[in-house]
């Protein structure tokens, strides 16, 4: 569950982050990505095949994972 909370946040419009950074950029930048919702799952699968979201939110992943373990351990 954790996975897709952080999954989900990640800034790309259709995603929920994509929304809450629509809502707090200034508006010309706003706007700008707004544009790109309807590109924004072509995006996701772009950046899955590639191995780039795995370079970004796999220490994230980890380092969440580990948080948790140590929370439960201790």
């Amino acid at each position: 569950n954790v996975i897709l909370i952080i999954f989900n946040l990640i800034p790309i419009p259709p995603l929920d982050g994509g929304r809450v950074a629509v809502g707090l950029l200034p508006a010309s930048a706003s706007i700008a990505l707004s544009r790109v919702e309807p590109y924004g799952f072509i995006i996701l699968i772009v950046l899955l095949f590639t191995g780039i979201l795995w370079n970004v939110l796999g220490p994230l992943f980890l380092w969440v994972y580990h948080f948790f373990l140590a929370v439960g351990a201790g």
